[in-house]
Order: structure tokens, then sequence, then C-alpha cells
């Protein structure tokens, strides 16, 4: 039997729906379903490492995307990423979207901060704009497709390198 510890239930609507803790990802099916069995145990097994390191220094380094309104926040984490947009949203009156976010080198954070600062509305929030939008969303599908995680060990230097530093939103 699979490991439920990292699944949490939210109750929206009416509705329950279910999510795997540490990758933020929401579980398909109902609770205990083929489904929801088998991606969970990809999802355990996928983020093992993420799970028992999540609290620590030591932990994967991730990168986030997460928007408000007509903005967008570039940040990162070392925790879980539903620990830090839960965080991020008691300051906010609007309710955050994570876009996605991946696994990256630190200095991933500096160099998107770098390449849209043309957009930078304050901090680490910036104008979402279409291409951008379009970027993250291509790079959280890879990384939750192992045979783009394999084929290119940072899926984000890739997607983000054609980036126009000129593009205004």
């Amino acid at each position: 039997m699979e490991n439920f510890q990292h699944v949490k239930k939210v109750a929206n609507g009416g509705h329950l729906y279910y999510y795997h803790r540490p990758s933020g990802q929401r579980l398909p099916g109902d609770y205990g379903s083929d489904e929801f069995v088998a991606r969970l145990g990809d999802l355990n097994k996928q983020f093992g490492k993420e799970v028992s390191k999540s609290n620590g220094a030591n932990g994967a380094l991730k990168i986030y995307f997460v928007q408000s309104g007509r903005a967008v926040k570039i940040g990162k984490t070392d925790g879980p990423v539903h620990h830090r947009i839960r965080d991020l949203q008691v300051g906010n009156p609007v309710r955050l979207k994570l876009l996605g976010w991946c696994i990256a080198e630190e200095t991933l954070e500096n160099q998107l901060h770098s390449k849209y600062r043309k957009l930078r509305i304050h901090g680490e929030w910036f104008k979402l704009s279409p291409l951008l939008k379009e970027k993250i969303k291509r790079l959280d599908a890879a990384r939750r497709r192992p045979s783009e995680r394999s084929a290119a060990r940072n899926p984000a230097q890739s997607i983000f390198s054609d980036i126009d530093t000129q593009e205004k939103g």
C-alpha cells in the first residue's frame, strides 16, 4: 500500500481535492482509487529525497512562479513549494495561484530576475506577460514529464534561454 502521509485534503466549493504535499500537485481520481494510488506512488518516488530533506538546509532548491492578479513572483525555496505559497498567501489579499516550479541551481532565480528586469514591478514581482506565462507553463510541463527531465538536465535553462530581454508585456 502506498504511503499517504504526504497527501493533503482540501475542500473547495463542496468538492474534495487531494494534493501531494511535496510537489503541490493535485492527485487524480478518488481517494484510494487505482489512478490516485499510482500517481501518488510516482510522486513519492520522484520526491523521495526532497520529502526527507525538505526542511533542512540541504533540501533541493526550487524556483517557483506565483501569480497574483497581473503580477508573478519569481522566488526560491528549499522547502516544500506549497509551504512557501501558504506563507505568501498570509500577507496577500488576492488569491495566489502557483503557475509552476522546478528544481534548479540558485543562480537561475537571479538570471530570471535579470532577464525580466524591464517587467519588474517591485522586488521579486514582475508583470506577467503572455510570453513569460507560456515559458512558465512549458517549464512546469517539462518538470512533470520524466522523459523531458532526463533529456535535459536543466530544462529551465533551455526554456528560458531564448527569452527576449526587451519583452514588453
